[in-house]
Parts: structure tokens; C-alpha cells; sequence
């Protein structure tokens, strides 16, 4: 957008009334410009853009509004692509660009995109980590209900015969407004079926693939039919190409704005398809006639005659479509083209691989919606390839950066001087090719030497090239080494890069992953880090000595002193429960806990070592910073890994951490990622292990006079274990003795939530299979797995596709062992109710028949382990089930009545924050943090 001086600057106190008028978009872009150096982009787009106040302001009319999120989604979508250009490249200034286009566009969406978005996704329950039956394998806050697919809701407009009638006008504003005036009542409702789930958190991952789909499918089977040349729909390629961005915003926001963006965002291009006619989708057609490979291309570069079969050949395909499909979209003058298929491909490379008939497409309302695999797109990008290259094409393309910097000053007024082209070879090379003149290592110095005045400090120099050999590309050879892992598709991208500067290098991809975060992203600082074992300062200052160049920094290096210690020795401690439904991290120090935060599953046997190790370093990530800056002052925001040692010591608790060479491994390289000199300062463990500090200690954090200690886990499994307390450098610890149990739902978990919800379904099938009606209670099981008959519950257990009789029954896990943990709150419910009278017996029964099995475990464990006296030992509840007053009563009980009576019984439903405690009075008592 041209930038022209504006009437007056734009200040906090006039943000809003200027919007909607380009005269101003140059004060804007100041504004903005000054507002992201402040603020950071994730805060100034909060504030900006996604916050209530950003959109509807108290006391305002509706006229007067500012709708900054219906301004970005204005135009078809071109603001929000140039801020989504902003943050996939890291270029704050692109940013402040489009947050400045965003306040001078129109607010074309307003009858459609209204205020109740905002107040429901602000209002949304969020899951209390206090909720009593916390992690029996069903949400804390139920799921939404009437969730509805966005094709199924593609599928009902075109089903509604309402939208037929669509008011015809030649400019396309006119037709947009007068759709959301029509059917804006319509609209909202279709798109409030669309719920967002924010207690979820790979909700926002599932959204993003939900509208990458529906709007490819808009726009390519939308645009297909056998019986004419396809339709590349000027509006719907805009979904196409914005939908890439939707990474880039979800990963920055927070779940309230996720949920507003990207339900405004199905909204917009909801509306401009029903404007466009709704075109109709031939899926079954379309997977059959659609070929998935365009063939050989030959046009540009031809081989040799016998390298490949003639173009008539049935073998005349290319092992990888993508690479003749960009060879032609690089040399073709529209570029919607590359746009187009740059996205495709991106969504090819998450979704392509996925299979046809898999349930969250099959079951929507969308006929043939079952034959929907992951080659909708590269079929896609064959149709928009072989559109767009019937236009003629013009080779010389190669050359549009010195036709473009020739039009920047008629364009946007600019003087002649300020934009200076340079081709490789001169001015000649622009009409006659200068063989070999991009090939010289000083040429350039010389063309860049004699501009006229001469380039300072404050010149910028764009480099366009090729080829990766070419000296005046900011590249190292072909790699892009400059790229910054700011999302997704970045990240893999500089993993293989730096994998393939350090073919030998011993890291796993968990371990690239941090190094390149603690370098902020940059993978030309990672690979110096590496190469020279620096620590990441002294790599930066050789970077600079270097003028940025990664050859330069590698070859003077003439050894650097050893990394920086810290100028005091460490006052905080670290605990880790690193567990198989999430991962949580604690830090404290000698004042207590300063931070606590949480990461996904860690289960190091399911998900391997790299996967574990990259979560738990998330978590620590995360807590580190939370830290305040009080306890951080002395020390820069580390981040794992830690280039010198940050935590006097550490407690690692891991599931599925049992074999000792499993241990083994996993305490070596986190004692490199923690940075931690002293091996005896990391205690890595089984995550039950974390409950054994409650033996140690007691409240008031003196030793226990207990020597030995009993651990029983129960909540969605069930697991015993014992332990010994021994002396080691005048610390208490714990070693682990026995264990009992432990063997997993299918062979086991007496006493655990699984076995409690199992075992109420059986007695309400048995009792169907003998004739019976079902009881009240029966119907409660039945009921909450969304079924209206007790014979439904085997469907709804078994069928993948989480089968309902009743619609409007709360979402479950897709897991069948969580799906049916999640009805232990019901029993337990029907087992204790508020008023005694009201108890049912059956479940009653069931919960002592629960108990009875987590009674013969201890009894077991007991047996087996004569050093572990239970009168002269702690017991210590861990699991949600253990939380339970009723239950532990029960527990106790039953073990009484089997001469079993431990010292003290103790329940913990924070493993991570109890360990603490005991490091903190291990590492931190002897001196204060002062």
C-alpha cells in the first residue's frame, strides 16, 4: 500500500478515529511500528486486534465501533496475510504493516461477525485443576455440545434453500454487503454450530486442519467439473492462500483468541462462498478424474531423449509431483500461482499421507465425504498448474525484480535514486543473458561499491538469487541457513539444515529443537554453537566478528574459554512429573514455589525418549519463564538446554521410566540439558517415585520417623510400589524396593477408575442379558456414554467413531480405556450422594469391590517385601481416586480387617509440588536466597 503523509499523527487517544481511512495509513504504520517494538508482536496483536476492547467498545455506537478483527479479514483477507507474512518470516515490521493496512480497511463483516463471538469465547469454562475427579479419563469441563463439522455445516447451507436467492451486483463489495445483510441471522447460526474447546489443548491443531480442508475443498472441488475447464475462483484462491497463515496466529494467541479468530475466519469465507453461488461439491467425481500427477514437465529444461519415457508414456510421471508443479509456477507471470501452490504443498506435507474413511471426515454430513483422503491437494495444485500455465508464459520473469524496482517510483512517488537494481553481468544482462556472471565473488562488491551516494548503515540490500551457489545469496552453499524456526514448518526445515551441516552430530531432533530455541531460532547461531562447542554468547560475538558470515565464524576459530559461570552458585531447584496425561514442572526457592507450568503426555515408553524429553523440556521452558524477574535478576532467560547450571538440583519423575537402562540414558542427557555438573544433584525416576518425598517429610517439613513407606497410585491405572529411606551426603532419599500391580488394563488395574467404569458397564449388560429392565443407575451409565438403551453402551465402547444414540450427549475420549475410566464420577456419584437414603447399592457394591482389588495389591506387595513392616511405615495416596475421602476409607478399612495397619496414611494429589518441598529442604535450608 502506497505511503503518503497523513493529516495528523495517530496517538492512544485517537487510535479510533481515524480507522477506515488510507489518508492515515502512514501515521498507522508509525503507531504500529512503535507499538510492536514496546510491546512485542503476540502482545500488540492482543491488544490491537483480538481483544473485546479492540472490537466492541461500551458506550460506543454500533456505527462507531472499531471491529479491528473484521477490518483484518477485510478485502479478502489481505491484512491478515500480510501480518501472517510478518510472523512466519520474523519481520516485526511486516507486522506493523498489516496491523496499519488492518485500521484503514472497511468494516465489511460486521452483520456477521458480531459481539456474542467475543463474550462466548471469553466466557468459556475453564478446567479447574482442584476438580475432585481430575484424571479418571474424562474432561473436567464436559466437552461442547452439538459440535459440528465445518463440512457438515457446508453441506447444510447447501441443503438451505434460503440462500437461492442471491442479490445480483457487478462490484463484489455490494454482492459481500448484501449477503451479510440478507442472511447474516443465518449465517451466525451455521457458523455458533462450529465450537471450540478450550481446555484442549490440541483443540486448536484440529481446527486449523478442519478449515484447511473445507476451504481447499471450496476451492478446488468446488471449482471442479468433468464437463468444463476448471474454475480457480479468484476468492477462493484467497482461502487457499491465507489459510497457511492460520499456524502462525493459533501459535502466538491465547485460547480465547484462537477460538474468536479462527470461528471470524470460517465465518468470512463461509459468507464469500455463499456470495460466490455455493458452489456444489462432485467429491466421488473428483477423487476419480483428478489426476495426482502432472506428468513430466519438459518445457524449460529438456533431457536427454533416452533419460526419460516419451510424454505419451504411461510411466511419463514424476516421482515427486511437486517438483515439476513448482518449476512451471515459478516462471508463470500470475503469482497466485507460486501463492496457490506454496500452500498446497505446505498442507500436503502435514495432511497428505492421511487415508480415505477416517472418522472425523466419513461422519460428517458431506456426501462422498468418506472418499476424502490427502491427495485432495496435490490434485488441487495439478488443476490450478494446468489453468493458470495455459496463460502464455513469459521466461523472462527470471528478470521481474529489475522491472518491479523500475515501477516502485511512478507507483508509490518515490525518488529514482531510492531504489537502485542491480543484475548480475549489467544492464545488458537484462536483454542478453551474461553467461557466468553470477558465478563471480566480486562482482558484486564492485556493482554494490560504485552506486552513487554510497550505501550506509541505514541502506537496506535484498538479494535475489536461484541458485545456491550464488555469491550475492544469504545462504551457506544451497542451505538457507538464515531462516528462523518461527513455526511448524521452519522448525523441520532448520533441523534438516542443521543435521546436514553436522552429518555426525549425536543429537536427537528433541535436542536440535533446543539448542536452536535457546539460540532464539536462529539456525546459522545453533550451527556455530555446535561446530565450535561454544557456549551460545561466545557464538553470537563470533558471528559479529564474522559480519554475520557462518564460514567466517567456523574457520577463525582459535579456542574459545570454556563457558560462563554463574556468579553465584544456584538457589533454585527443579521438579518434574513428567507423566503419561501431562507433564508438569515446578520451580522453586528458598522462599517456595515460584513457578509452575505444564506441557503434554510424557510417557517415555509410548511416546520414545526424543518425544519425552522434547515435552519435559517444554514445561521447564515454560516455568522458567514464569519466573519473577526478582529471582532472575543476576542470570539472562536461560532456556533449556542450559548453557551453565541454573538449578541446585533436580527430580526427575518420568512414566514408564522402570529398566535401569532406560534410566540410565534418560539421566545422561538430562543431566547435559540441565547443564548440571554434579550427577548426584539429578534424581531421575519412575513418576511414582515423586510420592515417595511424602515419606520423608512431613508437613512441617521435619524428617518422619518412619524408615520405610508403601506408594499405591490409583486413578486411571493402578500401581504399588515400596520404598526404603537411606542417608546420602546427609540428604534423605528414597530407593525404590518392590512393586505390585502396574500391568495395564488389560491384564490388570484392580482398584483403579478403568476397572471401576468396567466393571459398572458389565453388571448393566449382565443385567440387560437376564431379562431385566434397567435400573436407574444402569441408565446413568448408559446415559452419560451417549446412549438411550443399555445395549448401545458395546457400540458406544468399542466403535471408534465414539458412537451416540443421543446427539446431544457429551463428547468422550476417543481412547475406549479413558472413555470408560470416565464413568468411575458416576458411580462414585450414585455410590455417595448427598443424601444417604438415596445410595445405590449396585455401585456401592462396585466401589468396595474396586477397593477390595486395591487392598490384595498392597497385601501383595507386602508379602513379597519383608523389609516393609506396614505398622512402621507411611502409605501414601497418590491417583484421583486417592483424593477421595470415601475411598481412602474404605482402604483403610480393608486393610485393617487384613491386620494391616500403616503408621500414617497420607493422600497427595501433587506429586511434582511435594518433591519440591524435600529438594528444597535437601539443597536450599543450609543457607537463604538473599
Amino acid at each position: 500500500m502506497p505511503r503518503f503523509s497523513s493529516p495528523e499523527k495517530i496517538t492512544a487517544e485517537n487510535l479510533n478515529m481515524h480507522l477506515g481511512d488510507d489518508e492515515y495509513y502512514g501515521a498507522y504504520v508509525d503507531f504500529f511500528t512503535e507499538a510492536v517494538k514496546k510491546q512485542g508482536v503476540t502482545s500488540a496483536l492482543e491488544d490491537y486486534v483480538f481483544s473485546e476492547k479492540a472490537n466492541f467498545m461500551s458506550g460506543n455506537k454500533a456505527d462507531e465501533q472499531p471491529e479491528m478483527l473484521n477490518r483484518l479479514m477485510d478485502g479478502i483477507l489481505h491484512s491478515m496475510i500480510q501480518v501472517g507474512h510478518g510472523l512466519e518470516f520474523n519481520v516485526p515490521g511486516l507486522v506493523a504493516e498489516g496491523l496499519a493496512w488492518t485500521a484503514v480497511h472497511i468494516k465489511s463483516s460486521s452483520a456477521v461477525m458480531p459481539a456474542s463471538f467475543w463474550t462466548a469465547a471469553n466466557q468459556a469454562p475453564v478446567a479447574s485443576l482442584t476438580t475432585r475427579f481430575q484424571g479418571l479419563g474424562g474432561s473436567a469441563v464436559a466437552a461442547p455440545k452439538n459440535n459440528v463439522h465445518a463440512l457438515t455445516i457446508l453441506a447444510r447451507i447447501l441443503k438451505d434453500a434460503s440462500f437461492d436467492e442471491i442479490p445480483a451486483a457487478d462490484d463484489y463489495h455490494i454482492v459481500y454487503s448484501n449477503i451479510t445483510d440478507k442472511y447474516s441471522d443465518a449465517i451466525i447460526k451455521y457458523a455458533q454450530m462450529w465450537t471450540f474447546n478450550q481446555n484442549d489443548p490440541h483443540e486448536a491443531e484440529r481446527k486449523v486442519e478442519e478449515l484447511v480442508y473445507a476451504n481447499t475443498m471450496m476451492y478446488a472441488v468446488g471449482g471442479w467439473s468433468k464437463d468444463r475447464e476448471f474454475n480457480n475462483d479468484f476468492f477462493f484462491v484467497h482461502f487457499v492462500t491465507s489459510a497457511i497463515f492460520l499456524y502462525q496466529f493459533i501459535e502466538i494467541l491465547k485460547p480465547a483468541s484462537q477460538e474468536v479468530f479462527l470461528r471470524s475466519y470460517l465465518t468470512v469465507c463461509m459468507t464469500w462462498w455463499i456470495g460466490r453461488g455455493r458452489p456444489g461439491f462432485d467429491v466421488a467425481g473428483f477423487f476419480k478424474e483428478v489426476p495426482t500427477n502432472p506428468g513430466i514437465v519438459a518445457q524449460f529444461q529438456v533431457p536427454h531423449k533416452d533419460a526419460l519415457p516419451k510424454a505419451d508414456s504411461p510411466k511419463a510421471s514424476s516421482p515427486n509431483p511437486w517438483f515439476s508443479l513448482i518449476q512451471e509456477a515459478l516462471v508463470c507471470p500470475d503469482e497466485h500461482l507460486t501463492k496457490t501452490l506454496r500452500a498446497l504443498a505446505h498442507f500436503a506435507e502435514l495432511y497428505g499421507t492421511r487415508a480415505a474413511g477416517q472418522e472425523d471426515l466419513k461422519t460428517t454430513e458431506l456426501p462422498g465425504a468418506e472418499l476424502i483422503d490427502g491427495t485432495l491437494f496435490i490434485r488441487a495444485a495439478v488443476l490450478t498448474n494446468q489453468r493458470l500455465k495455459n496463460k502464455d508464459v513469459d521466461v523472462s520473469m527470471t528478470r521481474l525484480g529489475i522491472v518491479d524496482a523500475s515501477e516502485i517510483p511512478p507507483t508509490f512517488s518515490a525518488p529514482y535514486d531510492q531504489f537502485v537494481a542491480l543484475i548480475a553481468g549489467g544492464d545488458t544482462a537484462i536483454r542478453h543473458a551474461a553467461e557466468g556472471a553470477e558465478d563471480s565473488t566480486t562482482r558484486p562488491v564492485d556493482d554494490l561499491n560504485a552506486i552513487i551516494p554510497p550505501i550506509n548503515d541505514i541502506d537496506t540490500v535484498i538479494g535475489i538469487a536461484a541458485s545456491g551457489r550464488t555469491p550475492i545469496g544469504k545462504t551457506h552453499g544451497n542451505l538457507m541457513v538464515d531462516v528462523k524456526s518461527s513455526n511448524k514448518k521452519l522448525i523441520d526445515r532448520a533441523r534438516r539444515i542443521f543435521r546436514t551441516l553436522h552429518p555426525q552430530t549425536p543429537r536427537t531432533d528433541a535436542e536440535i529443537d533446543t539448542l536452536v530455541a535457546s539460540c532464539d531460532g536462529s539456525v546459522k547461531l545453533a550451527a556455530v554453537v555446535e561446530k565450535l562447542q561454544c557456549s551460545v554468547d561466545d557464538a553470537r560475538a563470533k558471528l559479529v566478528t564474522a559480519r554475520g558470515i557462518m564460514r567466517k565464524a567456523w574457520l577463525t576459530y582459535d579456542a574459545l574459554p570454556p563457558p560462563l559461570i554463574a556468579l553465584r552458585p544456584p538457589r533454585l531447584v527443579l521438579a518434574v512429573d513428567a507423566g503419561g496425561t501431562k507433564c508438569t514442572a515446578i520451580i522453586a526457592n528458598g522462599d517456595g514455589i515460584q513457578a509452575k507450568a505444564e506441557a503434554g503426555p510424557c510417557n517415555f515408553v509410548t511416546r520414545g525418549h526424543d518425544a519425552a524429553l522434547s515435552t519435559m523440556s517444554e514445561a521447564i521452558n515454560r516455568a522458567i519463564a514464569l519466573l519473577p524477574e526478582s529471582v532472575l535478576r543476576t542470570l539472562s532467560l536461560p532456556r533449556i538446554p542450559l548453557s551453565q547450571p541454573l538449578f541446585a538440583a533436580a527430580w526427575i519423575g518420568g512414566a514408564g521410566l522402570d529398566r535401569p537402562t532406560d534410566l540410565e540414558s534418560v539421566h545422561t542427557r538430562i543431566s547435559r540439558l540441565l547443564s548440571l555438573p554434579d550427577p548426584t544433584t539429578l534424581l531421575v525416576t519412575n513418576d511414582a517415585a515423586l510420592l515417595s518425598s511424602a515419606i520423608i517429610k512431613n508437613d512441617d517439613m521435619q524428617p518422619t520417623q518412619t524408615k520405610t513407606g508403601v506408594v499405591l497410585i490409583t486413578g486411571t491405572g493402578s500401581l504399588a510400589k515400596s520404598f526404603t529411606i537411606t542417608s546420602a551426603s546427609h540428604k534423605l532419599v528414597s530407593t525404590s524396593n518392590e512393586r505390585a500391580g502396574g500391568w495395564g488394563y488389560l491384564l490388570g488395574d484392580e482398584g483403579s477408575a478403568y476397572w471401576i467404569g468396567r466393571e459398572a458397564i458389565r453388571r448393566a449388560l449382565r443385567h440387560r442379558d437376564s431379562g431385566y429392565p434397567p435400573t436407574p443407575f444402569h441408565r446413568r451409565v448408559a446415559a452419560h456414554l451417549g446412549c438411550t438403551s443399555i445395549l448401545g453402551i458395546i457400540s458406544a465402547v468399542y466403535a471408534p467413531n465414539q458412537f451416540r444414540e443421543d446427539p446431544d450427549a457429551n463428547a468422550l475420549d476417543a481412547d475406549p480405556k479413558l472413555r470408560v475410566a470416565s464413568l468411575c464420577p458416576v458411580v462414585f456419584t450414585a455410590a455417595f450422594p448427598v443424601r444417604a437414603e438415596e445410595v445405590d447399592v449396585e455401585a456401592l457394591e462396585i466401589v468396595k469391590e474396586g477397593v477390595k482389588g486395591a487392598v490384595e495389591t498392597l497385601i501383595s506387595l507386602l508379602e513379597n517385601n519383608k523389609r516393609v513392616v506396614s505398622r512402621e511405615s507411611t502409605l501414601v495416596l497418590g491417583g484421583a481416586l486417592g483424593q477421595l475421602k470415601e475411598y481412602r476409607e474404605l482402604l483403610v478399612r480393608g486393610l485393617e480387617e487384613q491386620g494391616e495397619v500403616f503408621a500414617s496414611v497420607k493422600a497427595v494429589g501433587d506429586a511434582a509440588g511435594c518433591a519440591i518441598e524435600l529438594l528444597r529442604r535437601n539443597f536450599l535450608a543450609s543457607s537463604s536466597d538473599g
